[in-house]
């Protein structure tokens, strides 16, 4: 293998949380992040373009598809409507010891800021009180 393969290897993973879904951080830093969560207050879909947008991306990843990026997509347009292709995200990536993946921080910032709640990192902390949620509706 050549030398400047290994050196793009190491460059491209250093860069992975925007391609891919191999980085790490831990939990703690993730609730530093989010540690004031309040909900937005002005309207996040502006455009019929950014509500089709949202579908689309809610829709693939209820079927466990484009969770990086979605989640990231969610963050800045996402309502309340989203949060179960957010809670797909935390069911399929749990966290283990001290090391969670970027695809799951950025769920929990989407749910953070959309929800204003800060729950937990787990989905443990987060389905008890979406159930709740959807009964008052």
């Amino acid at each position: 293998m050549k030398l400047s393969t290994v050196f793009f290897g190491i460059i491209a993973f250093a860069f992975a949380c925007s391609s891919a879904e191999f980085v790490t951080s831990s939990p703690a830093e993730v609730s530093n992040l989010e540690s004031q969560a309040t909900p937005s207050e002005t309207p996040r879909i502006t455009t019929e373009e950014d509500l089709k947008k949202k579908n689309e991306v809610e829709k693939k990843m209820l079927n466990e598809e484009y969770l990086h990026d979605g989640s990231l997509v969610l963050a800045e347009i996402g309502d309340m409507n989203s949060v179960p292709a957010l809670l797909v995200v935390l069911r399929k990536y749990p966290t283990k010891g001290n090391a969670m993946i970027c695809t799951k921080a950025h769920a929990l910032s989407a749910l953070r800021k959309i929800t204003g709640e800060n729950l937990g990192n787990q989905v443990e902390d987060w389905e008890p009180w979406w159930e709740a949620r959807k009964a008052t509706k």
